[in-house]
């Protein structure tokens, strides 16, 4: 059988005489059959493009996530450490504490936070 069955059911009758007709018949159907396996490899290259690109998509959004995550953590350790820096600075503007009992509570306040931390 050829590779037109639709064309050779309808014209594989001996009565009639149908030699260009059947060809340009076959012709079409050929055209048609390769115009459907191209719109399908079409459609499926269409899905694997859009399947990457949403996986891009994913990852790109993720990126943002995480680099919010890490904006509001660097702000956090930012505040912290704004709030260090002006306790030391209470403690260093009243003459009644050295230099020692100064660095002294500098380590207290250090080990306060690494505690607090863990």
């Amino acid at each position: 059988m050829s590779e037109t069955p639709e064309t050779d059911a309808f014209f594989f009758r001996i009565d009639i005489d149908w030699d260009m007709e059947v060809e340009f018949a076959r012709k079409l159907e050929r055209e048609r059959d390769e115009a459907r396996q191209r719109a399908s490899d079409l459609a499926a290259e269409h899905m694997l493009t859009m399947n990457k690109l949403a996986e891009e998509r994913d990852e790109a959004r993720n990126g943002r996530e995480a680099y919010k995550q890490l904006a509001i953590k660097h702000a956090q350790e930012r505040d912290e450490a704004r709030e260090i820096a002006g306790r030391l600075a209470h403690f260093l503007e009243r003459p009644a504490y050295s230099v020692d009992e100064a660095i002294a509570r500098m380590e207290a306040l250090n080990s306060y936070k690494k505690q607090k931390s863990q």
